[in-house]
Order: C-alpha cells, then sequence, then structure tokens
C-alpha cells in the first residue's frame, strides 16, 4: 500500500504510468502514419513528368514511329532535360544526346551511324539541323528556351 511514508513507491507508480502513456502515444502516432502510409503507396502519383514536358511527351510520340531513333540536340550544355526525353522515350525509341559544339557535320555523321530521322532541338534559339518539317513544341518545361520537334531532311 502506497502511503506518505513510502515515497519511493509513489515516484515508481508515476513512472510506470507515464511509461505507459509514452508507449500508448507512440503506438498511436504509429499507426496513424502507417495508415497514411498504406494510403499514399494505394495510390501513388501518375506521373513524376511535368504536366507542360507531358504534354510535349505526348506530342512527339503520337508522330514518332515506333522504333524510330532520335537525335537531342541541346543548344547550350545541359545533362538533365536531354536524359529526361531519353528516360521518357525509353524503350521504344532509342534517342541519341548531342551537346555542344553542334554542327551539321557532326548531325550527319551521328544520323549516318544510328539511322535517325527525327530529332528534338532545345535550346535559346534552337539549333537547326536541317528540318524537312518541324513543329514548335513549345518553351522548355523547365528552362529558358523552346524545342522543335520534326524529320530530318535526306
Amino acid at each position: 500500500m502506497i502511503t506518505a511514508r513510502n515515497p519511493g513507491r509513489l515516484a515508481l507508480l508515476l513512472l510506470r504510468l507515464f511509461s505507459i502513456l509514452v508507449a500508448a502515444s507512440a503506438l498511436l502516432c504509429g499507426m496513424v502514419v502507417l495508415r497514411r502510409e498504406r494510403t499514399a503507396l494505394a495510390e501513388p502519383a501518375r506521373t513524376a513528368f511535368h504536366p507542360l514536358f507531358r504534354a510535349q511527351l505526348d506530342e512527339v510520340r503520337g508522330r514518332l514511329p515506333a522504333g524510330a531513333e532520335l537525335l537531342h540536340l541541346s543548344a547550350s550544355p545541359e545533362y538533365w532535360y536531354s536524359r529526361l526525353w531519353q528516360r521518357a522515350l525509353y524503350p521504344d525509341n532509342e534517342t541519341i544526346l548531342m551537346q555542344p559544339p553542334l554542327s551539321l557535320d557532326r548531325v550527319h555523321a551521328l544520323r549516318a551511324k544510328y539511322r535517325a530521322r527525327f530529332a528534338i532541338s532545345a535550346g535559346d534559339p534552337p539549333f537547326d539541323p536541317g528540318f524537312l518539317w518541324k513543329i514548335d513544341l513549345g518553351p522548355l518545361a523547365l528552362g529558358p528556351g523552346q524545342n522543335w520537334f520534326g524529320e530530318l531532311a535526306p
């Protein structure tokens, strides 16, 4: 029995009650987080692509034949946006990346090596490799400049 003569037992009882309260609150918080995580995993994001990039990707996929090689020409040095195109079009289309300095001789050499008929040119302004026809895809999704897509002249 706890009495005023036995204060150590009272302190021990209070510490045990406090530890039970901490454990119960930790369990409750853990259950709330698990429920949230289960909901997030059940409904993942539909895409990691920016909506503007997704629209450009849909436009290119609609015009690019399956299996066709594609050149991606960057007018200024960059190492993220061109690889985004490469990843987005994989495995249906091989994307060959070209960084500056760009020249028509380099473009013709890569076209001959990979038999590429189509190209995306990005920059401010985009490099013109000699398009047979081209469409303006609009601005780059995450930076300054424009995107052109088209078929290369023979």
